[in-house]
């Protein structure tokens, strides 16, 4: 997807927070371009950004019936531990919940499209940002204090990974790697 940022030159120099911002602003904008694509060949119908502001949902199926928020998450939160926030404001807003994550491959995310109910009843916890919802960065590789980091979440973000998402976790991180009852 993302090959190289190349940001304009507009007559200033920009800090190196002001880049991590950009990025994480144009990873998000290409997480709901990538999750639009993968439910318009699923599902066969066109799908369109929501407007902005607009509460609950990033994308919206051309004849209204589908709502899909899309979250993304491309850098690491304490130990081997990736997140996404502002869950609740979204409860009972959209269908299902698309989780990309730009961490493990930039150019090769990981996606998951998560049943609202499904995602609703696993793990989120309060935090700022209105609700966070984690998983495991090297999906159950490592251990972290004698037990898996994220366990319920890591196992509902990898039951619901597209096709194209197994082959490139099967690919990055080697059936040795994962757990039996985890290989996709």
């Amino acid at each position: 997807m993302i090959q190289k940022l190349t940001l304009p030159e507009i007559g200033i120099k920009y800090s190196k927070d002001i880049r991590k911002r950009m990025l994480k602003k144009i990873l998000s904008l290409a997480a709901e371009d990538l999750a639009r694509t993968i439910y318009e060949d699923r599902e066969g119908q066109k799908f369109n950004l929501a407007s902005n502001g607009k509460a609950g949902h990033d994308i919206i199926s051309e004849d209204g019936k589908i709502r899909v928020e899309v979250k993304s998450c491309h850098s690491l939160h304490g130990k081997q531990v990736l997140r996404v926030g502002n869950i609740y404001s979204k409860f009972e807003k959209c269908d299902e919940v698309v989780i990309v994550d730009f961490y493990n491959d930039l150019n090769n995310p990981l996606v998951s499209l998560i049943p609202h109910d499904t995602f609703y009843d696993s793990h989120i916890t309060a935090g700022s940002g209105g609700g966070l919802w984690a998983w495991d960065a090297d999906y159950f590789q490592g251990e972290y204090v004698g037990k898996k980091r994220a366990e319920m979440n890591t196992k509902v973000f990898l039951e619901h990974l597209t096709p194209a998402s197994k082959q490139i976790l099967n690919r990055n991180f080697s059936e040795k790697k994962l757990p039996k009852d985890l290989v996709v």
